[in-house]
């Protein structure tokens, strides 16, 4: 590409070794079993919307899963869908072939993917949030890496500090305002209440129309939640991006040196935030007090610290062992990764909802749940990438993408 520097043309050059792709399959199989510890609160019931509803053991797990899994999982996904991006428009400049046509057309099909996985299975989709990543991201696939570390810092310090300044208003609020203030706070509270005994009734009923009208009043409330976090995704995107236009992912095993950094500031600093973040929280997860929402700020704040911290850790691992029986489980996981997504949800609604367990259960019987479908998700990941190319979302997807069917079948 001319004008393209050095460290560039690198990046477009193919992985000289299988294990770059499997470091990344492993990190990315990593991700989607992590992310599940977060959604299990989710599926398992509403008392995720109700400030204070978790008690004794159940606090202690909803603090723990807030310390160590909230925001690191989904934020390792933003980064690897940048780099997904990235490297794609890369290899077609290479190639001289027009990219971004080829991103756009990805990004439609995943919209429709989305769409069906959050009207008809569960209204927490993450994947079409991860469109709208995709969409911010377009302006920055050919910038320099320096440009997009910049952004990426200002971004997810932005969200952080929002978050943190929304605390410290509504703590202001409720001293200044008194009775007012509190009655407008209270009164918000009581109509995310009103949603909650809707889901669960919903959700216990039986009734699948039911369950997807409740899945459409739902919908709003989670685009909010996404919206606070949504600049945080979009700089660990970029952050991706920053990845190959530096040529990094050419040479993954050049640059252990810096993954034992980011080992080293992802647990030193990262996680001293998220502990005292957790503590603010202390099992409340609603963000409607002060405490809680300062909390969620430091979560917001040190949580993609952590998480690339745990990306470079499975990422060390998979380089070292990259035919290792944990890099290959996780490596299977992760080449059929949306289909696992997919799959876990199917799984949990059907526990929950098709059982209709759902806001039954107390929290640390429903987490029983995760390393069943965990097994679940490994075994069948053998399996199906032993006699196919890719997973049967994917293949989908590229048909989508493409227009043309892909072989499937190795």
């Amino acid at each position: 590409m001319p004008g393209a520097s050095e460290s560039t043309q690198q990046a477009t050059k193919p992985l000289r070794a299988e294990q770059r792709i499997v470091a990344l399959d492993v990190v990315r199989g990593f991700a989607i079993l992590g992310i599940l510890l977060v959604n299990i609160t989710i599926f398992a019931g509403g008392d995720w919307l109700r400030p204070g509803a978790y008690e004794g053991a159940d606090a202690a797990l909803r603090t723990l899963i807030a310390i160590f899994a909230e925001t690191k999982f989904i934020t390792i996904f933003a980064l690897l869908f940048g780099l997904g991006l990235a490297y794609q428009v890369a290899r077609a400049d290479e190639r001289g072939r027009p990219g971004l046509p080829l991103i756009v057309r990805r990004l439609a099909v995943l919209a429709v993917i989305g769409a069906v996985h959050a009207v008809l299975i569960w209204s927490g989709d993450i994947l079409l949030p991860y469109v709208v990543l995709g969409i911010a991201l377009l302006p920055f696939l050919r910038r320099r890496a320096r440009t997009c570390v910049v952004w990426a810092v200002v971004l997810i310090s932005l969200t952080g500090v929002l978050m943190l300044a929304g605390g410290g208003l509504l703590a202001l609020g409720q001293a200044v305002g008194g009775p007012e203030v509190q009655a407008e706070i209270d009164a918000g509270v009581a109509e995310v209440e009103v949603l909650a005994d809707a889901s669960e009734q919903a959700y216990t009923s039986g009734s699948y129309p039911a369950m997807l009208r409740q899945r459409l009043d739902e919908l709003a409330l989670m685009w909010s939640s996404v919206a606070f976090i949504l600049p945080m995704l979009v700089g660990m995107g970029l952050l991706g991006v920053a990845v190959v236009r530096s040529g990094m992912l050419a040479d993954l095993e050049g640059r252990m040196a810096l993954l034992r950094r980011w080992t080293v500031v992802g647990l030193a600093v990262g996680l001293p935030i998220n502990l005292v973040g957790g503590v603010g929280l202390a099992g409340d997860a609603t963000a409607t007090t002060p405490a809680s929402i300062l909390g969620w700020g430091l979560i917001v704040v040190g949580g993609p610290v952590l998480a690339l911290g745990y990306a470079a850790i499975v990422t060390r691992g998979a380089l070292a062992r990259p035919d290792g029986a944990v890099s290959r489980a996780l490596g299977n996981v992760g080449r059929t990764a949306l289909s696992n997504y997919l799959l876990q949800s199917v799984l949990a609604t059907g526990l929950f909802y098709g059982l209709a367990l759902y806001g039954e259960l107390p929290l640390v019987v429903a987490f029983l749940g995760v390393p069943a479908i965990w097994a679940v998700n490994l075994v069948l990941s053998a399996w199906w990438t032993a006699r196919f190319r890719y997973g049967p979302v994917e293949w989908v997807w590229r048909l989508g993408t493409y227009g043309s069917a892909p072989p499937l079948r190795r």
